[in-house]
């Protein structure tokens, strides 16, 4: 955990890691000791300082701010600091982040603790059935009643199941759809991913290094697939909550699903419900006066699975003539500006607003297109926060 900032250097034979290493050091003795040794955070912080803990110290997300109470750690972790001089030389820190790996008493079964599954490790032997055997119990639920239940099986729902079954959790995903990965293949013919493949891992089972940064539709959906038969979760398909409702004596839920082609029912008692059906996966269809009137077809974007723009320029392109209607403006950028804005931006530190997609959008204004630069012209990322904080998405 080191990030060092070379300010105000008193001479030029100075290993930042040296000085790193050493306040790592001598912070851990305040956290060791947190009822006889918090004095000590005195000389090791600057009285402006900030230190920015997601779960570390404690159940909390957290921005302190000029040294308060600072309780013991609850796990592992890692971070970053920013360490500065102060007038007397001393190095001390300006700004440190800090965030929560693993808990104690809850390490994950990883390297060294990986858990064994011989015949001789499963708990009743080859009487309950070798691997395969167990297997097909397990995913029918049919000795036990699973804890948790995920409804999605996208991204989330994919990732928390395997998290919570590497730790022993019983859990199982539902999804409506007929195959795992049908969420991104129903969706417009060419798509494909516009975030950091870094950003995207899933866990324990990271992309293959070689895997592209923009991945099309229908291999992130083959993927995920795989991903689920690898991780040996779970997941029922294609099956839909019909009812839930909770048992606060009980601490339970009690769920109805159907299952199946033939909508058969199963009734679950988990403790839990997770919700992974993402923030909008239902359309939201308007309706106008005179509607039933209009003597054409009236359709949502959904059932074509594309953005007004790609309906429009389908439609043109098959000899229509096309109208778009616009309430408000809308933020555009080009997939060039957004890989930019999202892969390069804080390596290259360019200006965004001076790139050539300036012609993109200025031709959009020249058809008649209202655009919509964010709140002060702040951009896409507050865009996208302040429009979902608006529809309680954030």
């Amino acid at each position: 955990m080191a990030v060092v900032n070379l300010r105000r250097l008193h001479h030029w034979a100075l290993d930042p890691r040296e000085i790193a290493q050493r306040w790592i050091t001598n912070l851990g003795i305040p956290l060791k000791n947190p009822k006889h040794e918090l004095t000590k955070l005195a000389e090791l912080f600057h009285e402006d300082s900030w230190w920015r803990d997601m779960l570390t110290l404690d159940w909390g997300f957290h921005a302190i701010h000029k040294l308060p109470e600072i309780q013991r750690q609850v796990g592992r972790g890692t971070g970053v600091l920013r360490l500065t001089q102060n007038e007397a030389g001393v190095w001390k820190a300006y700004s440190i982040y800090t965030t929560q790996q693993e808990l104690d008493d809850f390490e994950e079964p990883l390297g060294l603790r990986r858990a064994e599954e011989t015949i001789e490790t499963m708990s009743g032997g080859l009487r309950k059935g070798n691997w395969i055997e167990r297997r097909q119990k397990q995913v029918e639920f049919q000795d036990e009643e699973p804890a948790e239940l995920l409804v999605g099986a996208g991204q989330a729902g994919l990732n928390i199941a395997a998290r919570l079954q590497s730790r022993g959790v019983s859990c199982l995903v539902v999804d409506r759809n007929k195959r795992i990965g049908d969420s991104w293949r129903t969706r417009y013919r060419t798509l494909v991913t516009q975030e950091p493949v870094e950003y995207t891992h899933m866990a324990y089972l990271p992309f293959p290094r070689n895997w592209p940064q923009d991945n099309p539709k229908d291999k992130l959906a083959d993927w995920f697939e795989a991903y689920a038969s690898i991780m040996t979760l779970n997941v029922w398909l294609p099956t839909s909550v019909n009812s839930a409702s909770d048992d606060d004596a009980k601490a339970q839920w009690t769920v109805t699903l159907a299952r199946g082609a033939d909508a058969s029912e199963r009734v679950l008692h988990p403790r839990h419900i997770v919700w992974c059906t993402s923030h909008s996966g239902e359309p939201k269809i308007p309706t106008f006066p005179s509607q039933d009137s209009f003597k054409g077809t009236v359709y949502h974007s959904s059932q074509h699975h594309d953005a007004g723009h790609d309906i429009a320029q389908n439609f043109y392109e098959n000899g229509a003539e096309v109208t778009m209607l616009q309430r408000s403006g809308t933020y555009v950028t080009t997939s060039e500006q957004g890989v930019l804005m999202a892969h390069e931006g804080l390596a290259r530190g360019e200006r965004v607003r001076d790139r050539p997609h300036t012609l993109f959008l200025d031709g959009l204004t020249a058809a008649g297109f209202a655009l919509d630069a964010g709140v002060e012209g702040s951009g896409l990322f507050r865009t996208f926060i302040t429009k979902a904080a608006e529809a309680g998405l954030a």
